[in-house]
C-alpha cells in the first residue's frame, strides 16, 4: 500500500519537474535560432518530454491501482507515516543550497576562488576535521582542474578579480 502512494507522489513530482524544465529552464538556458527546424533545444526537450511521460504513466498506474483496490483516499496522505520528514534530508538541502550559492558567486569571484571556497566547505561539512588539509586539497584539486581545462581542452572558466 505504501509503495503505491509513494509511486503516486513520485510520478507527480516527476511530471511537475519535467513541466518546469520544459517550460522554464530549457528556454532560458538554450537560445534557439530563427528559421531552424531542429535547434539545440530539441534533444533536451525530447528527453524531458520522455521523462515527463514516464512520470505521468507511473502516476496514472498507481492511481488506477489504488482506485481498483478501493483505497484511493486522499485523507490517507495526511497520516503521519506518509509525511516526509525534512529533517532527514537536512544534509542534502544544505548541500543543494551551497551548490546554488557557489553557482551564483562564481561569475563575480571567478572559478578558482569560488571553487576553492566551495571545496573547503564541502570537505569540512562532510566530516574532514583538519582545515589546513582541506585548504591544501582544494587548492591542488582546483589548480589541476583549471590547468587541464585551460591547457588541454582550451576552455576558459569565469575570470575573477585576481585575473584567473
Amino acid at each position: 500500500m505504501e509503495r503505491k502512494y509513494s509511486d503516486l507522489r513520485s510520478g507527480l513530482v516527476i511530471v511537475a519537474l519535467s513541466l518546469l524544465t520544459y517550460i522554464w529552464i530549457i528556454p532560458t538556458q538554450i537560445k534557439r535560432k530563427a528559421n531552424v527546424d531542429m535547434g539545440p533545444d530539441f534533444f533536451p526537450k525530447l528527453m524531458v518530454l520522455i521523462i515527463g511521460i514516464c512520470g505521468l504513466v507511473l502516476f496514472v498506474q498507481s492511481a488506477y491501482s489504488l482506485y481498483k483496490d478501493g483505497s484511493l483516499k486522499l485523507d490517507v496522505l495526511k497520516d503521519k507515516k506518509y509525511r516526509m520528514n525534512l529533517k532527514e534530508y537536512k544534509i542534502h538541502i544544505i548541500f543543494l543550497i551551497s551548490a546554488v550559492v557557489y553557482l551564483i558567486i562564481m561569475p563575480f569571484t571567478g572559478f578558482v576562488i569560488s571553487s576553492i571556497l566551495f571545496l573547503i566547505f564541502l570537505l569540512m561539512y562532510f566530516g574532514h576535521s583538519k582545515i589546513v588539509w582541506c585548504i591544501f586539497l582544494s587548492i591542488v584539486y582546483v589548480t589541476a582542474v583549471y590547468l587541464i581545462f585551460l591547457k588541454v581542452f582550451k576552455i576558459r572558466f569565469p575570470i575573477g578579480p585576481l585575473g584567473f
